[in-house]
């Protein structure tokens, strides 16, 4: 459902002024190399050790990876709190309320969950196995956007660059996945979700192939640009659509779902910044592939069990006397073991969120 687009349709561009805004500041500054001729500043040798080969501990000598000034960053630091600012005011003011879709009802209709019972309720959520199988790819989710702004950054760019064309780069990234996830989202509606998805995946599993073993040189800069935009598109993909799949599968139980992306996705920025310095960037790309591919295993199987419960749902709909011997044969399944029958409660029962009425300004 999209009844809150009116206002999100603003928060692409406050993500990619940000991203714009603070990328060019850093890109700006003269030091670390890459200003005019970066080949000057990188010798052959040093440059054999960027991209896949390229390791943290291994560094010195590179004048591309020279520290920025104090004065840069803090004044970074700075736009990121503006940023943070502006997304504030933008969501209290432009984000349409929530009573305006029914909010107010549903709390009357039902309790409203406590602190304590929503933190039950997160970890209830775990059990499902659709919420089992989605662990994959949202964890996939964090590190991914944790390699492009860090690994990327510095592995490819900084070293064969230098520094300052990290900020260039980058506003590539940001302005591509701002305007595909707005491209996506309205796509999803003609094409479906599943061949979004696979979009999505082909362009980062090809891209990781590349990055194994692509060798940066200054020489050829658009390469950097393309590798940034394209991975920009993928990142719009998993934003976008498995965003709408924790919406679509729980129903609900939104809060919980929900609190289980952000926690799983933070779980994946955390694993790649703790093997960050640790490994090396070739061991870092197996790595993620192999997240990815038991991500997409992992929503395959979740797609396959959706679909099947759909078009049970409908067979039981337009056989109400089927219905009725399902439901009884699964009470004299429950007896008979001794466990207390599971109340079907699935999402896709829920008509309530499809029957809401949006009143207009």
């Amino acid at each position: 459902m999209n009844i809150h687009c009116t206002g999100t349709q603003y928060l692409p561009e406050v993500f990619t002024t940000h991203f714009i805004f603070s990328r060019a500041v850093l890109s700006s500054g003269g030091h670390g190399g890459g200003g005019g001729n970066a080949s000057a500043h990188s010798s052959d040798s040093h440059l054999a050790l960027c991209g896949a080969n390229f390791c943290v501990l291994n560094t010195l000598g590179n004048d591309n990876l020279e520290r920025p000034p104090d004065s840069e960053i803090y004044e970074i630091s700075t736009i990121y709190l503006c940023c943070v600012v502006a997304a504030v005011a933008f969501v209290a003011f432009f984000v349409d309320p929530l009573s305006r879709y029914g909010e107010k009802q549903r709390k009357t209709d039902g309790q409203e969950l406590t602190g304590i019972q929503l933190l039950s309720a997160t970890a209830y959520q775990l059990k499902k196995p659709n919420q089992q199988l989605l662990i994959p790819i949202t964890v996939w989710i964090g590190m991914e956007q944790a390699f492009i702004g860090a690994d990327f950054t510095q592995a490819y760019v900084s070293c064969a660059l230098g520094i300052p064309s990290v900020g260039y780069v980058m506003i590539c990234f940001g302005v591509v996945n701002a305007m595909c996830s707005l491209l996506f989202g309205s796509l999803m509606k003609f094409v479906g979700r599943s061949p979004l998805m696979a979009l999505g995946a082909v362009v980062h599993a090809v891209l990781i192939g590349v990055l194994l073993m692509w060798r940066p040189h200054p020489d050829s800069p658009l390469v950097f640009f393309a590798i940034s935009g394209l991975w920009g598109v993928g990142d719009a993909v998993w934003q976008t659509q498995v965003n709408g799949l924790y919406g679509t599968l729980f129903r609900r139980n939104k809060e919980a779902a929900f609190s289980n992306y952000r926690l799983w996705e933070s779980a994946g920025f955390v694993v790649a910044y703790a093997y960050s310095t640790h490994l090396c960037a070739r061991m870092k790309l197996y790595v993620m592939l192999s997240v990815l591919l038991i991500g997409i295993c992992g929503y395959i199987i979740v797609e396959f069990l959706h679909m099947r419960k759909k078009r049970r749902m409908k067979r039981l709909a337009e056989d109400p006397k089927a219905a009725a011997k399902e439901a009884a044969a699964a009470a004299e399944a429950a007896k008979a073991s001794g466990v207390p029958a599971v109340e079907e409660t699935d999402d896709e029962q829920d008509e309530a969120d499809d029957d809401i009425i949006v009143t207009h300004l």
